[in-house]
């Protein structure tokens, strides 16, 4: 197994299926290029933390936050009901920097204002292997595949071979504090560039 934190060719379809799959998440990673942008993204944020700046993106508020994660949605039982509950507890986003996927393929973020508690007893982060793997919150994942086919199969008709997603476990997590899943979608009928970009700004606007 390589523990490369880059790739130098692209991972097909079938490949990002395999590894998602298996929760084989170590290898999915960025180009060296990609790789090296967002290096140079994390050290020209100068004066402000990763966390403030996607707060700050995100217009969100850090004591919005911790009141729903500390106060509202104590336990993991109600977070994992309360998640992607309601559209104003999430943002979707483009992923700047995207893993090497084929040129078809779409990398979304959704952000959570409630932690997502995708794994039990994360502990992924004391042991030096990457494929350590946490047991995944059944509950949890079931919610998040509910909540993406009413919104890509039922609304945008997006069969499910062509779509997927993941959520990083603590060890592969380059940002912490503030839960997001990645969903990645294979758009095949669409190949205009600008065709594309249209459909996914209109899927992100309309992502509820």
């Amino acid at each position: 197994m390589t523990t490369d934190k880059s790739i130098t060719h692209p991972i097909t379809w079938k490949q990002v299926n395999d590894y998602v799959s298996k929760n084989e998440l170590y290898n999915l990673r960025r180009s060296p290029e990609q790789t090296l942008k967002y290096h140079k993204h994390r050290d020209s944020l100068k004066g402000i933390n990763v966390t403030e700046f996607i707060l700050q993106k995100l217009h969100w508020n850090l004591d919005e936050l911790e009141n729903l994660n500390s106060i509202k949605f104590k336990t993991d039982d109600e977070k994992t009901k309360a998640c992607f509950s309601n559209s104003s507890l999430y943002q979707v986003t483009l992923n700047d920097f995207p893993y090497f996927f084929e040129p078809n393929v779409v990398h979304l973020l959704v952000w959570s204002k409630i932690r997502i508690p995708m794994y039990k007893n994360d502990e992924t982060e004391k042991h030096e292997e990457v494929d350590h793997i946490p047991e995944v919150n059944g509950t949890m994942k079931n919610n998040v595949e509910t909540f993406l086919e009413g919104i890509l199969t039922d609304k945008y008709h997006i069969s499910k071979d062509n779509y997927c997603w993941f959520m990083n476990y603590t060890k592969l997590q380059s940002i912490r504090s503030i839960s997001h899943l990645h969903v990645l979608i294979r758009l095949e009928d669409i190949k205009d560039e600008h065709d594309k970009n249209v459909f996914v700004e209109n899927l992100m606007n309309n992502f509820k």
